[in-house]
């Protein structure tokens, strides 16, 4: 029995080391003119590791630069939903964004009415 309470004590320490979620509520949604970098505004930290920040990231769409994100237009609307309605938005981050590595990058997110 310990054995087993040991091995779920070291799955979870080593699911919590390698990615955080957060539920937080969106202040705000852009995304840079210049480049695919799209990013959101949060009321709360989030990242793991050196990126810790209250803007997580994502790659978009650009005329120059198609996003390699098969969602990255539905994250954008997700995002921009769940600000203009006040919800909660849920959200994992396991990496720093590999373009602005002082931010964490989204690996999926989900919008709720509670936290």
């Amino acid at each position: 029995m310990n054995k087993l309470l040991i091995a779920i004590f070291i799955y979870f320490s080593y699911q919590s080391a390698i990615a955080e979620i957060v539920t937080a509520k969106v202040t705000g949604v852009g995304c840079h003119n210049d480049s695919a970098i799209c990013f959101a505004l949060i009321d709360k930290t989030a990242g793991v590791d050196n990126c810790r920040n209250t803007s997580i990231r994502w790659e978009g769409e650009s005329d120059t630069s198609p996003s390699n994100s098969l969602n990255a237009n539905k994250i954008f609307s997700a995002l921009m939903l769940a600000q203009a309605t006040g919800q909660y938005v849920t959200f994992s981050t396991s990496k720093c964004f590999s373009l602005q590595p002082e931010f964490p990058a989204i690996d999926w997110l989900y919008i709720g009415t509670s936290h």
